[in-house]
């Protein structure tokens, strides 16, 4: 037996009940779980001293839960999840809270069912208890991933190592918060590069209209800002079919070719 469990460990009467459980369900609604909270209801974890050291690897429980099974482990972790629940059909094991505990070294997590009052333990402390260990649980994540946890009873942590860090301190470390920087400055750059391009089409569009513009355009714009300056005023007669607001068709007296390209040039007028 190891030296984390060289203490006393559950009475006789428990430990016949939780030896029946079966390890890696979905639940732990086992006769034998009940027999723990209540035991640990009443007399707490006997056998817990501070001086007992946290179980170093997680892992020998998940390997050897008939070994562990009713014996106290004392472990080291963040809180992870903690939320109270009752049974109405159990009314004598009160209110419990459990926490779900982790430590990002740790192959598994933790389940701890505390029977005292842990309402006040924040999320992301960092804590250390002694809990019966009852069995091996299965869990689904909210991705429908199964995942394994060792299920302990305790009646409430034994230290408070580290408060949770400040709502105002940021989550990231240097590494996320410089590639959240780059990120920033490629996108700003990204959009000043589409802001360029389209000054340029403007400018390019702008230089294209006046070169397609001719003499005779710029004439007829200057008649029709200046009607008196114009030799068409607007009240003389026009060619059958000419618009008033067209310019004059000054070939329309020289007969085309045969075979002429009839398509409107720029510069004559058409649409």
């Amino acid at each position: 037996m190891p030296e984390q469990l060289a203490v006393e460990a559950l009475p006789a009467e428990a430990l016949a009940q939780i030896a029946a459980i079966r390890d890696y369900t979905l639940d732990f609604d086992h006769p034998g779980f009940y027999a723990v909270v209540e035991h640990v209801r009443r007399h707490g974890v006997r056998g817990a001293t501070p001086d007992v050291q946290p179980l170093a690897d997680w892992r020998e429980l998940a390997e050897r839960p008939r070994a562990f099974r009713g014996q106290p482990v004392t472990i080291t972790a963040r809180v992870g999840h903690n939320r109270a629940w009752a049974l109405p059909s159990r009314p004598r094991l009160g209110t419990l809270h459990q926490l779900e505990l982790f430590d990002p070294r740790q192959p598994i997590a933790i389940t701890a069912i505390l029977t005292g009052a842990a309402e006040d333990i924040p999320i992301a402390s960092e804590i250390t208890l002694t809990g019966y260990f009852v069995m091996m649980r299965s869990y689904l994540t909210t991705g429908g991933q199964t995942r394994q946890a060792a299920l302990l009873v305790a009646d409430g942590p034994a230290t408070l190592l580290r408060a949770a860090p400040p709502a105002n301190t940021p989550l990231l470390g240097r590494g996320d918060a410089l590639t959240g920087v780059i990120t920033a400055v490629a996108a700003g750059l990204l959009i000043a590069l589409l802001l360029l391009r389209r000054a340029a089409r403007g400018r390019t569009a702008t230089r294209l209209a006046a070169a397609l513009r001719t003499r005779e355009d710029d004439t007829w714009i200057e008649e029709a800002a200046d009607p008196a300056s114009s030799p068409h005023p607007a009240d003389a007669p026009r060619a059958p079919g000419e618009s008033r607001m067209e310019p004059p068709d000054r070939k329309a007296s020289t007969p085309a070719a045969p075979g002429a390209d009839d398509r409107p040039r720029p510069g004559s007028g058409g649409a």
